[in-house]
């Protein structure tokens, strides 16, 4: 088993989306992508959610309920099962889920990794 990661405290000052690329390790044809992450939002009791999207398909959503307004919250660190081609580039957008108010800024940080 091995771990690549692909995202280490990435910080956000400019907002979502964040995207970038990785290349599968060799030999490797499924695996699971690791996220956590955190965000905020101005309205109380909104549910925040996020994407994670792999070679422009979602592979999942990681979400968590702001009962308080202007709080950043941690999104519980979520797992999504992937199948990828051995050696191969790959794209990865974290983005809002559409219609979601997330606020995220320089005090916000994303983690995103493969484990195979």
């Amino acid at each position: 088993m091995g771990c690549l990661s692909i995202l280490n405290e990435k910080q956000s000052p400019t907002g979502l989306p964040i995207s970038g690329n990785f290349t599968t390790p060799t030999g490797t044809t499924s695996g699971c992508l690791a996220f956590s992450g955190s965000a905020w939002t101005r309205s109380a009791g909104t549910l925040l959610q996020i994407q994670v999207l792999l070679n422009g398909a979602v592979v999942g959503t990681a979400q968590i309920m702001a009962n308080a307004a202007n709080t950043h919250m941690a999104f519980p660190t979520a797992f999504f099962p992937v199948t990828l081609s051995a050696g191969a580039s790959n794209t990865y957008t974290i983005q809002e889920q559409d219609g979601t108010p997330i606020v995220t800024d320089q005090n916000d940080a994303f983690n995103l990794a493969l484990i195979y």
